[in-house]
């Protein structure tokens, strides 16, 4: 049996090599599609992860912000500074504390808070609102003297309470007068519940994928601290601890510095990809990951798939290939005859591709006669078949150059040409540019020149036109201060466009192409080592990446550069063998970045200060921004849609008309574009008190009159409506009073006028000289 295979594959050994090469092929075709799906697999969950570690971090620090805000706001409550340093003074003054308490329960009603304590200097506790069995830390008065120099709000870490709970501490100091610059009174102290915001914040999850995780850690000693509730394991709120030693793990790899996308174990010692981001403002590391085993799911089917059409593809090609190797092996045997015909139909294959190439094909003598021409060469010059066999190839040349036709006959017949561009000519007289590609051939004991003729006017026109593009990149280049570049890592050289070369003040003809010296020289101070590490990161993982850096030009100047890598370039094996990018000088940019955030700084204090609520809506009438005043006077900051007005509550005065949440001022300005001045309110604040205000409402346009939002005003007369209604009473009772006393006055002149008449009739004088006029009248 063997040796008949053997005997088998002698004798049709050609087939046995066309088969396993066919065979061969697919199979590494597909090992490398399906590789290249692999890491596209791959390469798309670390996006997803990258993508969930950096808004989740943005939600921690939009959280902390928000703290700290709270924080804030109390702290520059004048009112509240003045009755704390009534307090701290007379701590047994009723009235105080009730109303403090009242303010402080307020506050509770967000539930990121469970108590909120007043302190002194000492550490002393003041006044508590919230649960009663929230304590204050033994080292809080540290945080106190810390405030004592910093004069700013401390969030202390997160740390297990007395009783069991995992809390955090806000520490606010109350300046005297709501003012940073006076003496500091006391302290709030604002217990934070991390289990009802902070760690649902952290867990919840966007994502399709079910072993997807996120979990915040920090660095202790030798140990890192996982400091939130772990999906997989429970009660590990500050009491999950691994080694430093363990540096398989992603967290200890993130508390070591470690940012991006890593491979390792988690706490269970299950194989993971995770993503690793700082928290900004915090010593905390924030890390999402996914199981492996869950990520290769989909790469394990692939490959299934892929085994299932190799073979498929492997049984049909090589079907196929014997079927057609036997009808090769039956038309060999039918003879010579068949022989015959197959030239004969050669002949008519090559006369058919000789008429029906795409180029025009001349066949030329010796002394340069045209012998034959195919149907493009017609179409192309515009003679007949005929006059062209009747033509020289000097006949075709434009009139300058056909005096050097014999010499470039001789150089393709020495064989040193065989390539060349000339110019020729139509039959009506048009020039245009060609390619001509000629051989030497020998045919019938004679020798022919084969001239392959290619139309390139619009190949030329394409080279002009990239010519001329090339050149306005470079003026594109040059006024936007934006260059190219190509980094080639085995040769650690690198190719700049002209623009970069402008950026960094060098001299083209004298640059020295080693990426590491230019780095090395160029950059300045402190960016060398972060820029070194960013460029290592990326590359290692292959994902796009930009960042900002300084470079110090050889003048001395320092100028501010932004650099992005656009593209990797991978060999066989998947490794980067380039990047290319752009950089941009950003100087002017950044120093005008740093004059409008000082204008908006201007901007934002002016807007605090202002005496009235303001607030400013979009084009459909949403409240996006609003000053202090508005939450002093409303009691909260409320930032809604028009469709939720309905939180708003008020009456027009002195109709005391209830307004609908559609029937508010903005409203109007939005919808019709009016301006409302001077609308009388009493509004419902949300700290509980009735107070009125003057409402004004105008529109915002951009320069062709489209409306861009609106401004809204409130002003607060409550104490002045107090005060008009003070004085309206007591003109009332002056009036009474007034009206009572004026017939009094009468009747008394009119007795005193009876007095010094009975005394003039007796004969004596008058007695009362202020009503002597009165009776001669």
């Amino acid at each position: 049996m063997l040796r008949r295979i053997l005997l088998s594959l002698k004798r049709n050994w050609l087939l046995f090599i066309v088969i396993t090469l066919f065979t061969s092929s697919i199979i590494w075709l597909e090992i490398i599609l399906s590789t290249n799906r692999s890491q596209t697999t791959l390469n798309e969950v670390s996006n997803h992860l990258t993508t969930m570690a950096d808004l989740k971090a943005v939600q921690i620090q939009n959280w902390r912000s928000e703290r700290l805000i709270d924080g804030q706001t109390i702290q520059t409550d004048v009112a509240f500074s003045d009755d704390i340093h009534i307090l701290i003074q007379d701590r047994s003054d009723y009235q105080v504390i009730k109303k403090k308490l009242d303010r402080l329960r307020t506050i509770l009603l967000d539930p990121n808070y469970s108590s909120i304590l007043l302190i002194d200097g000492d550490g002393n506790e003041v006044l508590h609102v919230g649960e009663v069995d929230d304590k204050l830390r033994i080292n809080v008065i540290d945080n106190i003297r810390v405030i004592d120099l910093t004069r700013e709000i401390q969030i202390s870490n997160l740390y297990r309470a007395p009783n069991g709970t995992v809390r955090m501490d806000m520490i606010t100091p109350i300046f005297q007068r709501g003012d940073q610059y006076q003496p500091i009174l006391a302290y709030l102290v604002y217990i934070i519940t991390p289990d009802v915001v902070l760690y649902p914040l952290i867990q919840s999850q966007s994502t399709t994928y079910n072993t997807a995780e996120t979990l915040l850690v920090r660095k202790e000693n030798n140990e890192v601290v996982f400091l939130n509730e772990l999906r997989y394991k429970n009660g590990t709120a500050l009491e999950l601890k691994l080694p430093l030693s363990e540096t398989q793990v992603p967290a200890v790899m993130a508390v070591n510095g470690i940012t991006g996308i890593v491979n390792g174990n988690d706490y269970r010692s299950i194989p993971v990809m995770a993503s690793i981001v700082p928290v900004e403002g915090t010593d905390w590391k924030l890390i999402a990951k996914i199981d492996m085993k869950e990520i290769y799911i989909p790469i394990r089917q692939q490959i299934v798939s892929t085994v299932i059409v190799v073979i498929f593809l492997i049984i049909i090609g090589v079907t196929s290939v014997i079927y057609l190797w036997r009808r090769s092996s039956a038309s060999v045997t039918k003879g010579l005859s068949d022989s015959e015909k197959l030239r004969k139909n050669l002949e008519e294959k090559y006369s058919t591709l000789f008429n029906q190439a795409n180029d025009a094909i001349l066949l030329v003598d010796e002394t340069g006669r045209i012998l034959e021409a195919n149907a493009q060469a017609v179409k192309m010059y515009g003679y007949t078949h005929n006059e062209l066999i009747n033509l020289s190839v000097s006949d075709l040349r434009d009139d300058s150059l056909k005096h050097i036709v014999p010499t470039d006959l001789e150089k393709v017949k020495n064989g040193t040409v065989n390539f060349f561009e000339t110019t020729q000519k139509r039959k009506n007289g048009k020039l245009f540019q060609v390619d001509i590609s000629s051989r030497y051939l020998s045919i019938d004991g004679k020798g022919v020149f084969q001239s392959m003729v290619r139309d390139i006017t619009e190949k030329k026109q394409a080279e002009e036109n990239l010519r001329l593009s090339e050149l306005a990149l470079k003026k594109a280049q040059a006024v936007s201060h934006v260059g190219s570049w190509i980094w080639k890592l085995k040769e650690n050289i690198v190719e700049w466009s002209d623009e970069m070369y402008s950026i960094y003040g060098l001299d083209k003809q004298n640059f020295n192409s080693d990426i590491t010296e230019i780095i090395k020289t160029t950059t300045y101070g402190d960016d060398l080592e972060r820029i070194t590490r960013l460029n290592h990161e990326g590359i290692k993982s292959k994902t796009l990446f930009s960042y900002e850096y300084r470079i110090i030009r050889p003048d001395g100047s320092v100028r501010d550069i932004w650099a992005e890598v656009g593209e990797y370039s991978v060999d066989e094996h998947g490794e980067v063998v380039s990047l290319s990018g752009i950089a941009q000088d950003i100087t002017d940019k950044k120093a005008a970045e740093r004059e409008l955030k000082k204008s908006e700084n201007l901007l934002q204090r002016i807007y605090d200060l202002l005496p009235v609520g303001l607030w400013l809506t979009d084009e459909n009438g949403r409240l996006i921004r609003s000053n202090k005043m508005v939450k002093e006077i409303w009691g909260k900051d409320i930032l809604v849609s028009v469709d939720d007005f309905s939180v708003f509550h008020g009456r027009r005065l002195p109709s005391r008309e209830e307004i609908k949440a559609d029937d508010w001022a903005s409203v109007h300005t939005i919808r019709d574009g009016v301006t409302i001045r001077d609308e009388m309110i009493e509004i419902d604040a949300y700290d509980g008190k009735a107070k009125t205000i003057l409402n004004y409402s105008t529109p915002i346009l951009d320069e062709d009159g489209k409306l861009e939002g609106a401004i809204v005003l409130n002003l607060d007369i409550s104490e002045l409506k107090k005060a008009e209604e003070q004085l309206s009473a007591q003109l009332d009772e002056l009036r009474r009073w007034n009206l009572a006393t004026l017939g009094r006055e009468n009747r008394i002149r009119e007795l005193k006028m009876e007095i010094n008449k009975l005394l003039v009739e007796i004969g004596r004088e008058p007695i009362y000289q202020s009503v002597v006029d009165d009776d001669h009248e």
